[in-house]
């Protein structure tokens, strides 16, 4: 552990208060959610525990994941979000970025200077631009995310609708009430926020985090623990 994660855990136990580690023991599944998405080549698998866990397995083309969350750290209600599909918004921006521009130069002085090239040119950017929208709208998606209560990062995203609303609805009830239940084992701030901090810090360390979103994360808690 590097000096600055040392003295996060220290200004956060500076009441000498140290953050709990969840107890891990033999679990039941409580509720299980399989979603997935062929347009986008992924699925994954969520598995709500009677340890006060949720554990996820992710498929995509970037490879698999596994990874388990503490659901007193989350908040209730998840938000609902677009996921925006970003290879495809880029070669959108781009092609119509030089759609406009052939187009404006085909109708200045410019044109002169080639001629017979700037009009198809333009013809062929917006094309690429109409098809890289088409692909950019079938590959986004709409995604409802578990955030953390303190730190405000999306540590859990499921896919919305999949694989049918009444299943994901019935999912989410589970998920609502187990995260109230859970969340009753903290009785004093103080030791919440040390072990919210805790849990962020295993989730980086584990490369589920990344760096930014790690960094964010702890200094929403830190700041909520000064005002406390």
């Amino acid at each position: 552990m590097g000096p600055d994660l040392i003295t996060e855990e220290v200004h956060l136990s500076s009441d000498g208060l140290e953050p709990e580690e969840p107890e891990r023991g033999p679990r039941r599944v409580v509720s299980e959610l399989v979603q997935r998405n062929r347009a986008r080549g992924i699925s994954a698998r969520f598995l709500l525990c009677d340890d006060g866990h949720l554990y996820v397995e992710e498929r995509g083309l970037r490879g698999e994941r596994r990874y388990d969350v503490h659901i007193s750290f989350l908040v209730p209600d998840p938000q609902r979000r677009i996921v925006i599909a970003s290879l495809w918004f880029y070669l959108f921006a781009a092609a119509g970025g030089l759609a406009v521009v052939s187009s404006l130069a085909a109708a200045s002085p410019l044109a002169a200077y080639a001629p017979g090239v700037l009009v198809p040119a333009t013809v062929i950017f917006g094309t690429l631009a109409a098809v890289f929208f088409l692909t950019l709208l079938h590959r986004s998606r709409i995604a409802q995310s578990f955030r953390s209560r303190t730190g405000g990062i999306d540590l859990v995203q499921l896919m919305a609708g999949r694989p049918s609303r009444k299943a994901l609805r019935g999912f989410l009830a589970q998920m609502r009430k187990a995260i109230l239940a859970a969340e009753r084992r903290f009785a004093d701030p103080a030791r919440q926020l040390a072990a919210e901090l805790s849990e962020h810090r295993r989730l980086f360390e584990a490369g589920i985090l990344d760096q930014p979103g790690y960094e964010l994360a702890k200094a929403r808690i830190l700041r909520s623990h000064n005002h406390a």
